[in-house]
C-alpha cells in the first residue's frame, strides 16, 4: 500500500527502530531469508530519533511529513569575552552573535537583536531515505520561520546489510523439490493403474501372457518410481552441499563513510562568538569617548550618560530665538562634534559614563 513520504509517493512501507533494537534487525532478516523473501528490504537508512514519535522506534511504521524541534540557542552573557562592557552596544552583532553550523563547512551568524523574544531555534527533517534536516530561526527579522537563515544536513546515513542466501535459495528449493518429488509419484502411479488394468483384463480372458506382462509392468514402473525418487533426492542433496557454500550477499551502501557520524558529531551545533576581551574594552572605550553611529533623522541626544554625552551631526539644524551668526555657530558646533558634560570635573574621562 503506497502513501505519501514527504510529499512523495512511495509504494514502500518503512519501519523504524531504535539503536538497541538490532538485535530485532537482524530475526527480520534472517526470517525473510527462510522464507525466500530476502529482497523484500530494499533500503536501509538512519536518521535522528527526534524526528520520529518515541512510540514508533520499535517496529513502527515510519510516518510520512516532517517533525519539528525547537531548541533555544544561547541566551546571551553578560560579558564579552570576559569583558563587561559599559555601552550596550557591544551586545549586539558584529561584537556578539549566534553561530550556527552543521560541522560540515557550512554556518551563519545570527544577530541576537533580531529575534522578537527569546532565541529560538526550530529543526526538522523528512523521514525517507534522501531526507534532510534543516534548522532555522523562529520569530526572526519578523518571520514567524525565516527560512532564508537557515542551513541543512546532508543526507542521512545508509546502512549495508548481509542476504542470507543460502537460507533464501532453500526456501524456494524446498518448494520446487516437493513440487518434483509429487510429479514423480503422479507419473508413476498412473503408468503402475494402467499395467494393473491389464493384468486384470489377462486374468479375466485368460490371457496369462497379458496377466503376467501387466503384474511385471507394474513392479517395474513401482521400480522406476524409487529410482526416480532416489535420484531427484541425490540431486537435491549435492545443490544443497553446493548452495551452502556460497557466502552471503551484501545490500545498501556498502563502504557508506560518514566520519562525523563516527565522531559523534554529524549534528547542528550552537555557539555564541564575540571579539576578544581586548578589542571590546578598545571599542567600549571609543564608544564611551565619542558614542556610535545611529544614522537617524532625530534631535540629538545630549542626555543620557553619567558624565557626559557626545553628540556629532550632518548638516544640523537650529531653530530659536538668537541672530544668525549664533545659530550658524550651535550648527557648526554639532557638526564639528561637541561634547556635552554634566559633571564639573569636565575633561576626567576616568569617570563612569555609563547609561543614565
Amino acid at each position: 500500500q503506497g502513501s505519501m513520504i514527504g510529499g512523495v509517493y512511495s509504494g514502500l512501507e518503512y519501519r523504524a527502530y531504535a539503536p538497541n533494537h538490532i538485535d530485532v534487525i537482524q530475526d527480520i532478516l534472517d526470517r525473510l531469508a527462510e522464507e525466500g523473501k530476502s529482497d523484500a528490504i530494499v533500503s536501509m537508512y538512519m536518521l535522528p530519533e527526534q524526528l520520529l514519535p518515541e512510540s514508533q522506534l520499535s517496529g513502527g511504521i515510519v510516518p510520512p511529513g516532517f517533525r519539528a524541534h525547537s531548541c533555544n540557542p544561547p541566551q546571551g552573557r553578560t560579558s564579552i569575552n570576559g569583558y563587561t562592557p559599559k555601552n550596550n552596544k557591544l551586545y549586539c552583532y558584529p561584537y556578539r552573535g549566534i553561530q550556527v553550523g552543521n560541522n560540515a563547512g557550512q554556518s551563519l551568524i545570527l544577530k541576537y537583536e533580531f529575534f522578537s523574544g527569546s532565541p529560538v531555534l526550530y529543526y526538522q527533517g523528512s523521514t525517507y531515505p534522501s531526507g534532510r534536516i534543516i534548522a532555522y530561526p523562529r520569530n526572526y527579522m519578523g518571520k514567524t520561520s525565516n527560512f532564508d537563515y537557515s542551513l541543512t544536513m546532508g543526507d542521512y546515513p545508509q546502512c549495508a546489510w548481509l542476504k542470507d542466501v543460502y537460507s533464501n535459495w532453500l526456501a524456494t528449493q524446498n518448494i520446487r523439490y516437493g513440487y518434483q518429488q509429487e510429479d514423480i509419484k503422479k507419473s508413476t502411479a498412473w503408468g503402475g493403474i494402467g499395467q494393473a488394468l491389464k493384468a486384470g483384463v489377462g486374468a479375466l480372458t485368460g490371457n496369462w501372457e497379458m496377466f503376467g506382462g501387466g503384474i511385471g509392468g507394474a513392479i517395474m514402473e513401482f521400480i522406476g518410481m524409487n529410482q526416480e525418487l532416489d535420484q531427484a533426492e541425490r540431486n537435491y542433496a549435492m545443490e544443497t552441499q553446493i548452495h551452502s557454500m556460497t557466502p552471503p550477499s551484501t545490500s545498501g551502501a556498502i563502504g557508506n563513510d560518514n566520519t562525523l557520524l563516527s565522531m559523534g558529531e554529524y549534528k547542528i551545533v550552537m555557539n555564541e562568538v564575540t571579539i576578544t576581551a581586548e578589542y571590546a574594552k578598545s571599542i567600549d572605550d571609543f564608544f564611551s569617548l565619542f558614542g556610535y553611529k545611529v544614522d537617524e533623522l532625530k534631535q540629538p541626544n545630549i542626555f543620557g550618560r553619567q558624565s557626559w554625552n557626545y553628540v556629532k551631526t550632518n548638516n544640523a539644524v537650529v531653530t530659536g530665538n538668537c541672530p544668525v551668526y549664533a545659530c550658524d555657530n550651535y550648527v557648526a558646533l554639532l557638526n564639528r562634534g561637541v561634547r556635552f558634560w554634566h559633571n564639573p570635573d569636565i575633561g576626567n574621562y576616568s569617570l563612569p559614563n555609563g547609561v543614565a
